[in-house]
């Protein structure tokens, strides 16, 4: 597994890129004095593809692990649209005007580059999950929310005003989460990768795949793409964003594929309704190409 360090310049590159300008990619808004950090670069947009089977996902009940350090955050100005109330890593969020949905923090991500800590997290929506990451500053304040949506190839980021409390916060609740339903999913483009076996990993544009998820064979959707191919560090990568869904054991997980020159890496993701962490899988001989 990569160190913190290239874990969190990695997180930073891909939530700076996007796709195709303001419409289908991370606004300018606020995002300029990060942007001399990473030179992600913006991709040509794909055909609009869906998988449109829908998705159940379990009701969630459970406790996540200890390293998940519970706070407190919230927004104090925002742009329209968009607005972060979380308490002891739960509570809601507004993202792209979508909202107020549940949400949670799971992954806790250290960000010095930035001076920053990030805190992963997931909005939960009717038809969709909203993967999206708080930027809090060690001086206690809440300055960026970016993210994206699984039913659409977009990300997005904002400047905002707020506040992120670490000392005495209450432990975290357990999640609970009613029964949902993900439809539809976006199938992104530009990529492939396979692994021979033992290794379980298939992976093209546009339609669904497969991957081990904990031990076994799933289908893989990868919603949306990051290039960090250059200006993000050496050697770069290329970031494929997907839900995966294993039906036999009703196992839903949001995941980032790393296609990278030491082979492909699963990571950076959360599986319900077990709340189990994706802790950096490797498929050392797999083989991966981008085309565009």
């Amino acid at each position: 597994m990569v160190s913190a360090v290239k874990e969190a310049d990695r997180l930073g590159s891909r939530l700076l890129a996007g796709r195709g300008g303001a419409a289908r990619g991370f606004l300018a808004v606020g995002i300029s004095a990060l942007a001399g950090l990473f030179g992600c670069e913006r991709a040509p947009l794909c055909p609009d593809v869906f998988f449109d089977t829908p998705i159940p996902v379990p009701a969630v009940n459970l406790t996540l692990p200890p390293t998940t350090f519970p706070i407190n955050a919230v927004t104090t100005s925002a742009p329209a649209g968009v607005a972060v109330t979380i308490a002891s890593n739960q509570g809601t969020i507004v993202f792209d005007g979508r909202g107020p949905l549940q949400a949670f923090i799971y992954e806790r991500i250290p960000f010095p580059a930035a001076d920053s800590t990030l805190y992963a997290g997931l909005g939960i929506a009717d038809g969709a999950w909203i993967p999206f990451y708080l930027y809090c500053s060690s001086d206690g304040r809440l300055t960026q929310v970016a993210g994206e949506m699984t039913d659409r190839d977009l990300g997005l980021q904002y400047a905002v005003e707020g506040t992120c409390t670490y000392d005495n916060v209450a432990p975290m609740a357990p999640v609970v989460i009613p029964a949902h339903t993900l439809k539809p999913v976006a199938l992104t483009c530009g990529f492939g990768a396979t692994a021979p076996a033992p290794e379980q990993l298939d992976l093209s544009s546009g339609v669904p795949g497969m991957i081990t998820l904990a031990g076994d064979p799933a289908v893989v959707l990868p919603f949306h793409t990051i290039d960090c191919r250059t200006g993000c560090g050496s050697p770069g990568w290329y970031e494929v964003h997907s839900i995966v869904w294993d039906q036999s054991r009703s196992m839903v997980a949001f995941a980032v594929i790393y296609l990278q020159e030491a082979g492909v890496e699963f990571d950076d993701g959360v599986i319900l309704p077990s709340g189990d962490l994706l802790n950096g899988d490797q498929f050392p001989n797999a083989t991966w190409n981008v085309t565009r």
